[in-house]
């Protein structure tokens, strides 16, 4: 009333409304008119008494309105869903709904039409939401039910929707979806549909969404315009399945097609994608753990940008993959060895990668033409990997998807298992025979692809950096050798330098000047102010006009603090370096990763080894992280591996605390219930 009043006392002002206490809908919702601001500090609460329809809406043809704050909470169980909303616009333009919590719009269990928590029809842009957090809903998350242009979707948590955690519904058209946290919802994390085109779906992670993580689709077999040119960049999607393209139609009336998926993440989630009309694009996607289905001419580009004879380098040793002792023999292993030089003729550490079909390829050795494959078509871990005649039987053992990892860097997929190509142990010795195993993301299971040219009579000299990569504690130092080989009889000096070292790094090399063939040592020592993190350094070598060049990885770990006995590990190779501290009897853990979560973990780890049975007691103090499952506890772990069976209590942000338990090794993480007893 108040409201109401305030907007006819004020015609053309902006009103502001700032609700700071707890409020009951009864038979009205909060109706908003143009030019208002909501300031929402307390809740809105629906009970068993409220028979209107929606928490909030707006008048038709109303604008600039925003909303922020607060909580509006549906009230379930127990109340009657069937048709209810928490806010809800028909025919509203430019209007922002920001930072805003809604709950309890279902039951979690029961699909019920019309409960959608937020329902946007109609209207023109810019419609913004952003930063609310969704939890439970009996239909939608969020429903761009319309006719939407330019809506923008960014920064939401929605969980445990019965159908999608975002809708694209409708024409939808040039909207955007980003960096969204979208979790166990019933059907879609992201779903474009009904004609919508030329959206972007960008940085999004969907975990556990039963039906896909995004999907663009057509459920009409009557003619309507195409859910078409929609772009998928570089989305996360976790459990369940992963990326669907495709239609209920008949082909004829209906097309979902010309859609773009690229540089998408798919942990455990799979591609199902049915052609309706042209082509659909994927390009540099990451599959693990799942498979590709098709149906029609699809194009996927999941290869490297590379042809022609390729040696294959294993990122953890450095070391080449070849065929042991040369062999031009069936059942010959495929092992690690120090590769040749490029360009010496010779082809037995030298690939071929020739497509098959469905972004599959056959690898085979150009010195005995045959296929890299798993031994006995097994599909287990561990299986070995030796080479043997491809056959096109539809076996699939001897083909792989070769998926970016980024930097660089390939992770091969066998086609018939889903498991990785693998150094066992990450062992850095030549000889070493590749097995199959379940990713973990580490870097025994990556590999980068350097294009062999021709052999060239022309003399020259190599560079190269052993080991690849070194780790120190800032303030220490390390050693690389660099070796110098000859190319076609070159012989003299030369003259080495180094570049790229980090701020409060120096370097020296003994000696600067190598007769070839020789090696130098390398010795590079850091500082306390030395930056933590990766650095790229570049050793450069000139002997007349001939320059070449290679690189090494300096990784520079904080200076340790910890007591003696403890030692801080990044688990599952996050992107960020991670680090802990430790003063007057309190840890300070800093970390990054995905989660600790699924079949693998990602996170920072600080820990004690022990043995037997052992008491662990601690207190959170405070957790720094805003995102809604950043976690923080105690965790007793078998091993350091990202797969590792583990058992957790841990504390999030807004999602309270939980105990997690990973059973067996690489198996998912399970919650368990029932844990918690209180003392009084």
């Amino acid at each position: 009333s108040e409201y109401n009043s305030a907007v006819s006392a004020h015609p053309g002002d902006v009103i502001v409304l700032h609700l700071n206490g707890n409020y009951t809908v009864g038979a009205n919702p909060l109706t908003l008119g143009s030019d208002t601001c909501v300031l929402l500090g307390g809740t809105i609460q629906i009970n068993s008494s409220t028979t209107a329809t929606h928490a909030i809406t707006a008048n038709s043809g109303s604008s600039d309105i925003s909303i922020s704050g607060g909580l509006i909470d549906g009230g379930s169980p127990g109340i009657p869903t069937t048709g209810r909303n928490g806010i809800y616009f028909s025919g509203v333009s430019m209007f922002q709904i920001d930072d805003v919590t809604l709950q309890h719009f279902g039951t979690n269990s029961t699909r019920v039409g019309g409960s959608d928590v937020i329902q946007i029809d109609h209207g023109s842009t810019p419609r913004i939401i952003t930063r609310c957090t969704i939890n439970g809903g009996s239909a939608r998350g969020i429903w761009m039910a319309t006719s939407g242009v330019r809506d923008i979707i960014l920064d939401n948590l929605v969980t445990d929707a019965q159908m999608d955690g975002v809708d694209f519904d409708e024409s939808s058209t040039a909207s955007l979806a980003a960096f969204n946290t979208l979790t166990n919802n019933t059907r879609y994390g992201v779903f474009i549909e009904q004609s919508a085109s030329y959206n972007l779906v960008l940085g999004n992670v969907c975990n556990f969404d039963s039906s896909y993580g995004v999907g663009c689709y057509n459920n009409y077999s009557t003619p309507r315009a195409m859910t078409a040119y929609n772009s998928i960049i570089c989305n996360s999607m976790f459990g369940g399945n992963g990326l669907r393209n495709g239609s209920t139609g008949d082909g004829t009336n209906v097309e979902t097609c010309d859609n773009f998926y690229f540089n998408n993440t798919l942990a455990n989630a799979r591609i199902v994608s049915q052609l309706y009309g042209t082509n659909n694009y994927y390009s540099q996607n990451y599959l693990s753990g799942a498979s590709i289905s098709t149906s029609g001419a699809e194009v996927f580009f999941n290869s490297p940008d590379v042809n022609g004879n390729l040696q294959i380098h294993q990122s953890n040793s450095a070391l080449g993959v070849i065929v042991q002792n040369a062999s031009t023999t069936n059942n010959a292993p495929v092992v690690t060895a120090t590769f040749a030089s490029l360009g010496n003729g010779t082809g037995d550490d030298q690939w071929q990668l020739i497509p098959t079909d469905s972004g599959y390829y056959k690898v085979i050795n150009k010195n005995s033409g045959l296929a890299m494959v798993v031994q006995g078509a097994s599909t287990t871990n561990g299986a070995p990997i030796i080479q043997y005649a491809y056959s096109a039987d539809g076996t699939y053992n001897d083909e792989w998807m070769i998926q970016s990892v980024g930097n660089g860097l390939y992770q091969f997929v066998n086609r018939l298992s889903g498991l990785c190509l693998d150094v066992p142990g990450g062992s850095t010795n030549a000889g070493t025979q590749l097995d199959q195993a379940s990713s973990t993301g580490g870097a025994y299971q990556q590999f980068s692809l350097v294009e062999d040219t021709p052999a060239s009579s022309a003399p020259g000299f190599s560079l190269s950096a052993s080991p690849a990569s070194q780790s120190v504690t800032a303030g220490n130092g390390t050693n690389y050798t660099i070796n110098v080989g000859a190319i076609n009889g070159f012989s003299g000096a030369v003259s080495l330098s180094v570049g790229g070292l980090p701020a409060g790094a120096t370097a020296t090399l003994s000696p600067t000047s190598v007769a070839v063939p020789g090696s130098s040592t390398l010795t590079i020592t850091t500082s306390s102010s030395t930056p933590t993190g990766s650095h790229a350094i570049l050793v450069t070598g000139v002997s007349g006009s001939l320059t070449n060049s290679t690189s090494a990885t300096l990784v520079v770990n904080p200076p340790s603090t910890l007591p003696a006995g403890w030692t801080d590990a990044d688990i599952g190779s996050p992107t960020i370096a991670g680090s802990a501290t430790y003063s007057n009897g309190t840890f300070t853990v800093s970390g990054s990763g995905s989660d600790i979560w699924t079949t693998a973990d990602q996170f920072n780890y600080t820990y004690q080894s022990v043995s037997g049975d052992q008491t662990v007691i601690a207190r959170v103090v405070s957790e720094n992280g805003t995102a809604s499952y950043a976690k923080a506890g105690v965790m007793i772990r078998e091993t350091t591996a990202a797969n590792s069976v583990e058992a957790s209590v841990l504390i999030t942000p807004t999602n309270g605390i939980a105990m997690e338990v990973r059973p067996s090794t690489g198996a998912a993480s399970i919650n368990m219930t029932g844990w918690i007893r209180n003392i009084l």
